[in-house]
């Protein structure tokens, strides 16, 4: 059989049915027949090799360390943090958020057709923490480049705290509602159909709302800044912490307001 889909799921089918109820450890895939009669289990965690695929479940995220991971690229000084929204906090030891100083950090992931939605449905979402409200801040860009009229901006602010989303080269809408410095937000921006909808801690904003069909094709994503600004001398790097960023892709999870998540995301 020629194995050709390409979009493996670990926990579940590709779709939210038969979700697993228990734990897994050590997942690996290889290209080639490792075992071809009956074997002693390993009683070591797995390393990975030429002909690992895939290596995954070994530690508190789901990291991909095999040979060929997918990898995010760490510019600046933009560290992990023990600092999360969830309270109490400690029950989650194992996580936490990202900084960013506001001046040369940003993450950049690989260019993937993941980031292409077309005209479909997809959900950003979010925990935000900005040390300022004073500046014009890009958190997530998945345009190609500061001109692409086929990209996506979820999340911006305005130097007053309010909440930009652009779509195809234009902004849809700004948001009536500012965000507060030195706070824990969620935010999620979710097209359902034409409809793109902003919600703050769970709540659409008075003016939050907008109707966009266009072709998001762009296929990049740099959170922290805008993806034409990725220098030490941009003034739009987001200042302040970054928590649980989820992109759902063909799947509006939100179409009305929501109470906001206490716990970290599953990867469902």
């Amino acid at each position: 059989t020629n194995y050709s889909y390409s979009y493996p799921a670990i926990g579940g089918w590709y779709s939210t049915s038969y979700l697993l109820n228990g734990y897994i450890s050590n997942f690996r895939v290889s290209s080639v027949a490792r075992y071809s009669s009956n074997f002693t289990p390993p009683t070591s965690p797995f390393t990975s090799d030429a002909s690992t695929v895939l290596l995954t479940c070994q530690s508190s995220r789901p990291l991909d360390t095999s040979t060929s991971p997918v990898t995010i690229t760490q510019n600046g000084s933009a560290t992990v943090s023990s600092f999360v929204p969830y309270v109490p906090s400690s029950s989650y030891a194992t996580y936490g958020s990202t900084y960013f100083n506001g001046s040369s950090d940003y993450l950049q992931y690989p260019s993937d057709t993941a980031f292409q939605f077309g005209t479909g449905n997809f959900t950003f979402e979010m925990w935000v923490y900005p040390t300022t409200t004073t500046k014009a801040m890009t958190i997530v860009d998945t345009r190609s480049g500061s001109g692409s009229t086929t990209g996506l901006v979820p999340f911006e602010m305005s130097a007053t705290g309010n909440v930009i989303v652009s779509i195809a080269g234009s902004q849809l809408f700004t948001s009536s509602s500012a965000l507060t410095g030195n706070t824990w937000t969620h935010l999620a921006v979710v097209r359902s159909g034409t409809n793109v909808t902003l919600y703050i801690n769970g709540t659409k904003p008075t003016t939050g709302n907008g109707t966009s069909a266009a072709v998001v094709s762009d296929n990049f994503l740099t959170v922290g800044t805008s993806s034409g600004s990725k220098d030490t001398t941009a003034t739009n790097h987001f200042q302040g912490y970054i928590d649980d960023l989820r992109i759902t892709k063909g799947y509006a999870r939100y179409v009305a307001n929501f109470t906001v998540p206490t716990i970290t995301f599953p990867g469902l």
